[in-house]
This record gives C-alpha cells, sequence and structure tokens, in this order.
C-alpha cells in the first residue's frame, strides 16, 4: 500500500494507537515540533507496539536477537506543533519471513500531519536472518 493512500489518513484505520505527548525540547522557536522528533516519536509507538502486541513481556532491548527498522519511508503532510498529543497508529501490511512492513501515521488533533513505511527485518546475532517462526506467526495473526 501506497504512503499517500488517503485510507492511510484515517486515525480509525489503525488497530494499535499510541499517544506520545510533545516536548518542548522537541519544538522551534514557533511551537513546531522538529520532524526529527516526530520520527522519535514513530520509535516510541514502535516499541509500545512491539512489548504489547508482538512480543508481551520481552525485554526492551536485546542485543542477540531482535526486531530491527530496516528501512524507513516518511512523508510530513502538515506541521505538528507543541501542544496537543501526538497519536501515532500503526497497521500490520505484510509479513513474511524475511521482513515485516508495518503502516504507520501520526495525527494531531485529528489531523493527519505524517505516514510511514516501516519495513522490520529480523536480526541475530548482527546479521539479517529470517524471522522466528513463533514471530512470524504473531505477525500475520495481527495483519489486517
Amino acid at each position: 500500500m501506497q504512503v499517500r493512500d488517503p485510507q492511510r489518513r484515517e486515525l480509525g484505520w489503525y488497530p494499535f494507537a499510541c499517544p506520545v505527548p510533545t516536548r518542548e525540547s522537541d519544538i522551534d522557536h514557533q511551537g513546531i515540533v522538529n520532524n526529527v522528533a516526530l520520527l522519535g516519536y514513530y520509535s516510541e509507538a514502535r516499541g509500545a507496539w512491539r512489548r504489547t502486541w508482538l512480543e508481551p513481556g520481552a525485554p526492551l532491548y536485546d542485543v542477540s536477537t531482535t526486531l530491527n527498522v530496516r528501512e524507513l519511508e516518511t512523508i510530513y503532510l502538515h506541521r505538528a506543533v507543541h501542544g496537543s498529543p501526538i497519536v501515532i497508529g500503526l497497521r500490520i501490511l505484510t509479513a513474511s519471513p524475511s521482513e515485516c512492513l508495518l503502516a504507520a501515521a501520526a495525527f494531531q488533533d485529528d489531523h493527519c500531519v505524517s505516514v510511514q513505511n516501516c519495513f522490520l527485518a529480523y536480526q541475530r546475532d548482527h546479521q539479517w536472518a529470517d524471522l522466528p517462526t513463533a514471530i512470524l506467526e504473531r505477525l500475520r495473526s495481527q495483519k489486517s
């Protein structure tokens, strides 16, 4: 699915949503959230998704085996401003043995401010590897 698909700009399309408060350290002198900070909000939401949906109870960081971001594609649509929280929506689009495509979008005050494709892949001993069967099955069971 393309990041420009209008369906991607509706929070209700995403089965997982994670509110992230804006922080004063993330804004410029005009009160606009820095795009790099917005990428950090996406990362926080992926971490929450992983800990609650994908691998409940898993350690936050496991250096020997982990699901990592292999590639990101982000399109910024509108400015995000300090004040209202950003809500990140996440949805699994595809899950194959080699990677998972996670669709994401950032919303503020019911407006979509950016959309993202996140390709997740598995690393074992710092090498890309096929997803473990249990994780692949869990991803596929949650795919909408």
